[in-house]
């Protein structure tokens, strides 16, 4: 160990220049890392342009080919007087031979007849349709003179191409064919996989559905991932088609070739810098050591001396170079050790009483102390005792340690003692305002459901009514209403504010209260939500919104006069079993803008027809796998409840909606109101 300090100096010296190199390294791997993304950014540049010419060419053949189709169909005069008859048994037999080349190019095919209203005049699927092919304001761009090519969700949720051409001045022609052939072909032609998902990241359609679930992290822009020990690079397009589809198209290639070739170029850089590394660090370590040797030799012995050796030499040789003068120095050293060897015999006997002193009195101590204590205060005299064994005799060190841990313990007791008092504190406080703002929760939930009407007309013999809310937290933000305008005129509501919890809850007893006291004034649903509207947008802070359906129903006449402000479309169950939508008035939802138009819509109930109004907690449900209830289903359970009177309806449908949800939890409020007229003799 005689070269112990220039050892040390010697290992801060290669320290520092490997410090240096490994620096530039990281340097040179920073750089490396830039340009590794500015390479992938490149691919995904190139990628995302392939995919837009590529998707642009697709959809140009599927669009020609619907068009053609449907120019075919109106070309044959048979089947325009059969359209312009509403003759569906010769529609059927007319169209199946275009549905038949339909179905051997896509796969699927549809062909639809609209009004100009949007109502489906004829469907070659001939199953219920909750919802035609093309809204009403598309149906009306059409009926302008302007043929459409759009994407669209049919509904069973299936992505389709659909070509839309004006039959005259009051119906609209669509052709519509699913996709997958199309997306099938743009695989082909980018040479990877595609998929379109919609704005919350659900896969719509795709020639690899299973991959999507690895790729699904919500990232929109271009990114490598490793799937199954591929390396895919991910790119998407945003697909917008005025009057249809809002998704993005997402396109994956296989570039695990690259990826191997650029890891492996990246090991090998690795590598060799590691060897060059090592081998200056060897070179190095030789080189100071060769330098440092003659100063080894003079540590070592100024060691020796300083540990009591006298025995060493160093010969000066006469010389009078550092040597020479530190072997001097040993001579002088030699005399004064001697005679500091009995003033440390006096000194170690000093500390053997300071010692003993120590000692009794922290036993002393430890014996008048709890158990806990006690081993506390004797541990720290073993410490005390066991760090001075290399102290100097007459070191008041040992005295030193033990004030120093007496001192110390007694600021950690009085620590403790006081972090027990502020947690106590803390915890009481925190324990009282919990169970405060639990007690102010409930008093919320009761006040919000004292604020729904439970008391329901039982005995007016023309109309039936019941309903029920189920907030999913303490408080919500769904509420229905019902009152009598007048005597032949009843009111219903429903609504679902968006958010949850105690500002919902607000924003949903405002709503009420000026709904009610705005529709009392007579006006039409329509006015009366437009009106409504312009009130809630004021002040609205938090920038909320709100969904309404609110409906007047004549009892004389059974006629229901409607406006739907972006809710849920209701149900209407009739006393035959069937089950239909009520058109959507394509009101937007309130308090999201100032002087939003609503309209009017109007149906005719039959004796015995019942009205089932809901929100999105009803089909939006879901159970332990995340599957929703859904609207067929919900339609399912509805028309099994032909004949049932509004208070069983509501009873099965949320038994209905809890039996599929099982341990599954809430997420939404459950809101629905069922009523049904009975024409007076």
């Amino acid at each position: 160990m005689t070269g112990g300090r220039d050892s040390s100096l010697r290992t801060r010296l290669l320290a520092l220049v490997l410090a240096a190199m490994a620096a530039l390294i990281a340097i040179a791997v920073a750089a490396a890392v830039v340009r590794e993304n500015d390479a992938r950014a490149a691919v995904g540049e190139m990628m995302r342009d392939n995919l837009r010419l590529a998707w642009r060419e697709a959809m140009n053949q599927t669009a020609g080919a619907l068009a053609g189709e449907a120019h075919a169909i109106l070309a044959d005069f048979d089947t325009v007087d059969a359209m312009n008859m509403g003759d569906a048994t010769q529609l059927s037999s007319a169209l199946a031979p275009y549905l038949h080349r339909l179905r051997e190019r896509f796969g699927s095919g549809r062909v639809e007849v609209l009004s100009g209203t949007g109502r489906t005049v004829f469907n070659s699927g001939g199953e219920f349709v909750w919802r035609p092919i093309l809204g009403a304001e598309a149906v009306a761009h059409v009926l302008e003179g302007d043929a459409l090519d759009v994407l669209q969700t049919d509904w069973t949720r299936s992505v389709v191409a659909v070509h839309a051409a004006a039959v005259g001045a009051d119906l609209v022609l669509t052709v519509s064919a699913g996709v997958a052939p199309t997306l099938k072909q743009l695989a082909q032609a980018v040479g990877g996989e595609v998929m379109i998902v919609n704005r919350r990241g659900r896969l719509l359609a795709g020639t690899a559905p299973d991959l999507w679930q690895a790729l699904d992290d919500g990232n929109p822009d271009m990114h490598w991932v490793e799937v199954d020990g591929r390396v895919l690079a991910v790119v998407s397009l945003p697909l917008s088609y005025p009057d249809g589809l809002t998704a993005r198209l997402v396109s994956t290639r296989d570039v695990t070739e690259l990826a191997t070739r650029r890891s492996r170029t990246q090991a090998w850089s690795l590598g060799l810098a590691a060897l060059g590394v090592l081998a200056v660090a060897v070179g190095l370590w030789v080189w100071l050591k060769r330098m440092f040797a003659p100063l080894a030799v003079a540590v070592g012995a100024l060691r020796a001396l300083s540990a009591g050796d006298t025995s060493v030499v160093v010969d000066s040789g006469g010389r009078n170079d550092e040597i020479g003068r530190m072997a001097q120095a040993v001579d002088s050293f030699r005399d004064r050790m001697a005679r500091l060897a009995r003033l440390d015999r006096a000194q170690k006997n000093q500390r053997r009483r300071q010692e003993r002193f120590i000692h009794h009195e922290m036993n002393t101590l430890a014996g008048t102390l709890d158990e806990l204590a006690r081993d506390e205060i004797l541990r720290d005299l073993a410490e005390i005792e066991k760090g001075g064994g290399d102290e100097e005799p007459g070191d008041l060190g040992m005295m030193a340690r033990a004030l120093h841990k007496m001192s110390l313990r007694v600021r950690q007791q009085q620590q403790h003692l006081q972090q027990l008092v502020d947690d106590l504190t803390e915890a009481l406080k925190m324990k009282a305002a919990y169970f405060q703002l639990q007690q102010e929760l409930d008093i919320a939930r009761q006040i919000q459901l004292s604020m729904l009407p439970v008391d329901f007309p039982r005995d007016n013999p023309r109309v039936e009514l019941h309903a029920r809310m189920h907030p999913a937290k303490e408080v919500g933000g769904d509420f229905y209403d019902f009152f009598f305008i007048d005597d032949d005129r009843l009111g219903v509501v429903i609504a679902d504010v968006s958010g949850k919890g105690v500002p919902a809850a607000l924003f949903m007893a405002i709503s009420r209260t000026l709904l009610k006291a705005t529709a009392l004034f007579g006006a039409t649903p329509a006015r009366c939500l437009a009106n409504l509207n312009n009130l809630l947008v004021e002040n609205n802070e938090k920038d909320l919104f709100v969904t309404v359906f609110y409906g007047i129903l004549d009892l004389r006449s059974g006629e229901l006069s409607y406006c739907n402000a972006g809710h849920n479309p209701p149900l209407l169950l009739h006393a035959d079993g069937r089950t239909s939508v009520l058109p959507r008035t394509k009101g937007a939802a309130l308090a999201m803008f100032p002087d939003m138009p609503q309209k009017d819509g109007a149906i005719q109930l039959g004796d015995g027809d019942l009205l089932f109004l809901f929100t999105d907690g009803v089909t939006e449900a879901q159970d332990v796998q995340g599957q929703l209830f859904g609207d067929p289903r919900l339609v399912q359970v509805l028309s099994a409840l032909a004949g049932q009177d509004p208070a069983t309806v509501i009873e099965e449908i949320n038994r209905a909606v809890a039996d599929f949800a099982d341990e599954a939890p809430q997420f939404d409020d459950i809101t629905c109101l069922a009523a049904r007229w009975k024409p007076t003799p």
